[in-house]
């Protein structure tokens, strides 16, 4: 595994699966407002993945949001460290997919911050 797919690899399991911090640190949480979270989560990194593989070959993404935080890992590594640097529309924003990999971690994280938030209360 070559530097830069390591250290997109380590911001995605912190922001995927780190204890105190991350995604999967909230999917036990219920609720309307945590259900609906979660759903917006799985859809954008989905969506987000799709557009990745419309410059390189990738399987498609999971359907539920657990598999998903795994499949994101697993693809990455797979990746040639060139993928990194194809670029990518998103919103009107060019970018690399290795920068659209970086999005979707703040995204996710993010999202995952609002649902812990609510439940502090």
């Amino acid at each position: 595994m070559t530097p830069r797919i390591s250290e997109l690899c380590a911001l995605l399991q912190e922001a995927n699966f780190d204890p105190w911090e991350s995604v999967s640190s909230v999917l036990h949480l219920t609720g309307p407002r945590a259900e609906r979270l979660k759903a917006h989560i799985l859809e954008t990194k989905q969506n987000d993945w799709k557009l990745i593989g419309s410059v390189v070959q990738v399987p498609l993404p999971p359907a539920d949001l657990a598999s998903m935080l795994e499949y994101e890992l697993q693809v990455l590594r797979n990746l040639e460290d060139s993928s990194l640097d194809l670029p990518l529309q998103y919103c009107d924003r060019e970018m690399t997919v290795a920068g659209m990999i970086r999005l979707s971690a703040r995204h996710s994280v993010w999202h995952a911050g609002q649902m812990a938030l609510k439940h502090l209360d």
